[in-house]
């Protein structure tokens, strides 16, 4: 599936998902189905074997969702993922809807690398620095240690990249 498809099933999810108010939720749900078919090979097969009838396929994904506890419109577009051939693409989906949602509560992530492990007031500083630099109401620090880097740090926002090494 290309990026564009996995957007536009993004932005579609997000849509109702903020209709009805239940975001966060329909966030949770789905990075912990990623998570969930990322770890298990098994389920990932079973899902993904057109060998297996689709009504057999569907009735073990309502039984893990119902596990999970996923919210209804989760289990509705996973419903509607596997009935299209597209939970091969659910990582890709997530992503873009992780984006999507960013963008709609006011977050950003951000990836710092730095020679050494940045102690809680350097991280603090640089997150209200970010904020201000952003705009964004919230920032998402993702701390990296690599020692190849002689000094100072690379962030990483989106597709920003300030480089103070």
């Amino acid at each position: 599936m290309s990026n564009a498809v996995a957007r536009r099933y993004a932005k579609s999810l997000s849509d109702l998902a903020h209709s009805e108010g239940c975001l966060e939720t329909i966030a949770s749900d789905l990075s912990g189905i990623v998570t969930l078919l990322s770890d298990s090979l098994e389920l990932r097969s079973a899902l993904g074997n057109p060998s297996i009838p689709l009504s057999e396929r569907s009735a073990v994904l309502k039984t893990v969702l119902a596990k999970l506890g996923a919210h209804k419109i989760t289990c509705n577009f996973m419903s509607l993922l596997l009935d299209n051939n597209r939970l091969v693409s659910l990582s890709d989906i997530n992503s873009a809807f992780e984006q999507n949602y960013d963008e709609r509560i006011g977050r950003v992530r951000a990836r710092v690398c730095s020679a050494v492990a940045l102690d809680k007031a350097t991280l603090e500083a640089l997150e209200k620095h970010l904020l201000a630099v952003t705009g964004k109401e919230q920032i998402l620090l993702e701390t990296e240690v690599d020692a190849s880097l002689v000094g100072g740090i690379v962030t990483h926002v989106g597709d920003l990249v300030f480089d103070g090494s």
